[in-house]
């Protein structure tokens, strides 16, 4: 899968997303990012993410603190624990994020790119918002509904598998999923494997990129 093919599953959904170069240069802006913090793609792609958004934690923190590809070693589907950061929106007021970041290497280039999948739960209540003359406000207005899959042809999630999906996606392992659910780790992998073959996806990373997409997370 190419960085393209990834940025088009995250084109569309209720999570922002952004994906960033190993130096931060932002080379990734989706709408929902645009709706959450107010930057659009226009003013923000080519930029250093650090300069733009002055996040309370740089992407390279928040990875390092939460996985051994921190260290230096960069694996398709790490997924880093989700921690609660600070960004800067394009009004110049600070909003608090849940951010998730998932390790992308390119399967035609090689180049590593973090892709940060976020949400405003932290604080739903303020919401900055680009007005039509494109100044920016602050808005109270409830986030706009996942609406209906883009995707007809996936398989209905159960309970249990959707319960798994977001382990995955918030960056726990299989031994931890399976500690904090009391149950086997076969039976984790059994799960696993059922919801990646109903999401058509052939990695942790394309289920979840899948689920993004259809407003399943």
């Amino acid at each position: 899968m190419t960085r393209t093919d990834i940025f088009d599953l995250l084109s569309i959904g209720r999570l922002g997303a952004f994906g960033t170069k190993l130096d931060g240069t932002i080379v990734f802006w989706n709408r929902r990012a645009e709706q959450i913090l107010g930057h659009a793609a226009a003013d923000i792609l080519d930029r250093r993410s650090d300069d733009v958004l002055e996040s309370s934690a740089p992407v390279a923190t928040i990875y390092g603190a939460n996985s051994a590809a921190g260290k230096g070693t960069h694996r398709t589907d790490d997924i880093s624990s989700p921690i609660t950061v600070s960004l800067r929106c394009a009004s110049g007021a600070y909003k608090s994020i849940t951010l998730t970041v998932i390790v992308f290497v390119d399967n035609s280039s090689a180049e590593t790119v973090f892709l940060n999948v976020f949400d405003d739960s932290v604080n739903q209540a303020v919401r900055c918002e680009r007005t039509a003359a494109g100044s920016d406000s602050l808005s109270t207005a409830p986030s706009p509904s996942s609406g209906p899959r883009v995707d007809s042809n996936i398989g209905q999630l159960s309970a249990r598998e959707t319960e798994i999906l977001k382990l995955v996606a918030s960056g726990h392992s299989s031994d931890e999923i399976a500690t904090n659910l009391r149950i086997s780790i076969h039976t984790v992998r059994n799960h696993v494997r059922s919801l990646r073959n109903k999401l058509n996806s052939r990695t942790k990373l394309d289920a979840v990129m899948t689920a993004v997409r259809n407003g399943l997370l």
